[in-house]
């Protein structure tokens, strides 16, 4: 149904207002009409019609058409205005077509208003079509325009390699406002040199239609140089008439590092699931064996304190204990690689421990072999076991020596660092962000190529020839410094030497002041009672010995069972009670429990050969008691002992 028209007529002479509203009836065009005679009607109806069509004469009481014409366009600027007149002249009627009238009919021609009234209802019609066209282009540009300056992604437009747009979040990643990027010379002023070679060729392919689309990733740098990894969409189009590619950007850094990250971590936990499988053989031997070693060295010290110094059977003891005390270290070394040994650490200089070493590796290394050391200036303050740390360097410079069988030179350097997140995850170490003391040792020697360095910190991997490496060495290493809460890397090409570093917590306090043994003194005596018991029989046997020629009196026992009937039978005070922690029935802190409550003032020392593990499990080294680690010799046995009495 069509639409009524709201026709205003702006006419005093009541005859020509019917003639013109006859004229209007004839076509049968749908409209409601009002008339007005003076302006005050006009102003009126203006704004209680609200008319579509004004309808005006020119000449009016008290005004004029022109002066209705400029009304009309300041309270209903829509509406279409169209002069009905009998005087209005040509130059009139110019001016006001110039002052926006719609069309003029001239009263003795009236067979023309209604064509101007359908032709102006027809322009007003594509008028509003078309301004209805542009509000809604003008719309969808500004909704885009939105879209694409609020968008997460990186959004850019190159024409001739130069960028002609990139929105905020394109500049951003870049750290530059969007007008630097646009009034940069090139799109590879944003990429770092190695990787300008491999754009320029996808951007040829795309520009000469070789691909579709353009999808890579490249590496890039932020105004203040930081390195970016960035992923790039694009597809070939228009831009102001000319060819251009629109495209996305995605800084995929964060992606990237740890992507890196997580393989590191999958790398060292088939590491440490090697090491874990050696770690249950060593423990798994650890107890037997060190039963066996502490009887080995024991008896051998027994026998050279009870023969003469000119003995002909000195020198075949001596060996005996010294084979002893290797396979007690080769122990060790396994349980320390595999991080199931007790260290003992201290607060202490690192300094400090690299001068103390510094003496004895002139000897090992030869004088073939230049040693350099160049320690930081302040104190390397760090907490570890000065004994397994000592150890470590040592294992890294003989490792070096071996790499240098024509001599070369050694350098080994202490350097303060701090490492934050980034850091860490360059140099391929999961470590907590933090200050730190790098330990560096370098040497010129052989070099190793990348599947090498992927395993050397196997246990029982070794490049040596057979029978010159057990393999362990750099096992141990790793352990030791996993288990003082530090990190290792090397960094080594073929030909171009190797360099191991080692970053361990850096402390803000003063070291431990260290005890230094003095010559061997006898070992202390005592005559408490002690109550014994141990299942192994040689171990008992060993440790009865001991502590009976030290003046103690001896209750034995070969199991918990009959520790607690000789607790409950025996009348005298019992001072002490030595127990082994894994034993067959009744283990020892069971056993301690029980005898804790026959014997409330028994003192207690735990001698064990497992690991950490196991006396973690058992909570031996939560219970308060003193332990003493197997093997041990007799005189450290009977200094224990008298520590623990005396405690």
């Amino acid at each position: 149904m069509q639409k009524e028209i709201r026709i205003l007529l702006l006419e005093d002479d009541p005859l020509d207002a019917e003639l013109i509203l006859r004229q209007l009836q004839s076509p049968g065009i749908p409209f409601t009409w009002r008339r007005a005679g003076d302006k005050g009607e006009y102003l009126r109806e203006l704004q209680d019609f609200v008319p579509d069509i004004i309808l005006s004469d020119n000449s009016l009481p008290g005004f004029d058409g022109l002066s209705a014409l400029n009304i009309a366009r300041e309270q209903c600027p829509e509406a279409m205005f169209i002069f009905v007149s009998g005087t209005i002249g040509e130059e009139r009627a110019i001016e006001s077509l110039k002052r926006g009238a719609t069309d003029y009919v001239l009263k003795d021609s009236l067979t023309r208003l209604v064509p101007a009234i359908r032709r102006a209802l027809k322009e007003s019609e594509e008028r509003s079509e078309r301004n209805r066209a542009e509000q809604a282009l003008r719309s969808a540009e500004s909704k885009f325009r939105t879209l694409v300056e609020q968008s997460l992604v990186g959004i850019y437009i190159i024409q001739e390699r130069k960028f002609v747009y990139v929105n905020p979040r394109f500049a951003d990643a870049f750290g530059y406002p969007p007008s630097e990027i646009t009034e940069m010379s090139s799109i590879l002023d944003l990429l770092i040199e190695q990787d300008v070679e491999a754009v320029l060729a996808h951007v040829r392919k795309l520009e000469e239609g070789r691909i579709d689309a353009l999808h890579l990733t490249f590496r890039g740098k932020t105004k203040d140089g930081t390195l970016l990894y960035l992923e790039a969409h694009g597809a070939m189009t228009e831009y102001n008439e000319r060819p251009a590619i629109i495209g996305t950007l995605l800084d995929v850094t964060e992606r990237v590092r740890t992507e890196e990250a997580l393989r590191a971590s999958e790398e060292q936990l088939r590491q440490a699931q090697k090491m874990e499988a050696v770690g249950r053989l060593a423990g798994g031997i650890a107890h037997d064996f060190n039963n066996l070693l502490t009887a080995i060295t024991g008896y051998s010290e027994i026998l050279l304190d009870r023969v003469g110094a000119e003995s002909s059977l000195r020198r075949e003891i001596e060996e005996i204990q010294r084979a002893g005390e290797r396979a007690a270290a080769l122990t060790r070394q396994l349980l320390t690689f595999s991080r199931k040994r007790l260290l003992q650490p201290v607060v202490l200089d690192l300094n400090s421990t690299v001068n103390d070493v510094e003496k004895m590796l002139a000897r090992v290394i030869g004088e073939d072999i230049q040693l350099t050391t160049d320690l930081a200036a302040e104190p390397g303050i760090v907490r570890a076991d000065p004994t397994q740390l000592e150890q470590v360097i040592l294992n890294l410079a003989v490792n070096a020596r071996d790499a240098m069988p024509q001599g070369g030179r050694l350098t080994i350097r202490t350097v303060p660092v701090e490492i934050g997140p980034s850091q860490a995850s360059l140099l391929r170490i999961d470590a907590p962000p933090g200050p730190y003391m790098m330990l560096v040792v370098t040497d010129t020697g052989f070099g190793m190529d990348p599947e090498t360095q992927s395993r050397i910190f196997e246990p029982f991997f070794t490049t040596k020839e057979h029978g010159k490496g057990t393999g362990l060495g750099l096992s141990m290493v790793y352990g030791i410094v996993q288990q003082s809460g530090g990190h290792i890397r090397v960094q080594s090409e073929p030909g171009r030497g190797t360099s191991f570093e080692i970053y361990l917590p850096r402390l803000q306090e003063s070291a431990d002041r260290l005890d230094v043994q003095g010559e061997r003194r006898l070992p202390p005596s005592g005559t408490e009672t002690i109550l014994l018991v141990e299942d192994d029989d040689t171990v008992r046997s060993l440790i009865y010995e001991v502590l009976h020629g030290c003046g103690y009196k001896v209750l034995v026992s070969a199991s918990g069972d009959l520790a607690l009937n000789i607790c409950q039978g025996y009348k005298g005070r019992i001072d002490l009670v030595i127990s082994d922690v894994v034993m067959p029935g009744v283990g020892g802190p069971e056993l301690v429990g029980r005898i804790s409550l026959l014997r409330p003032n028994a003192k207690v020392l735990y001698v064990s050969g497992y690991t950490e593990e196991a006396m973690l499990h058992r909570g031996v080294l939560d219970s308060g008691f003193a332990l003493l680690q197997k093997p041990f010799t007799p005189e450290k046995l009977a200094r224990r002992v008298r520590e623990v009495l005396d405690g």
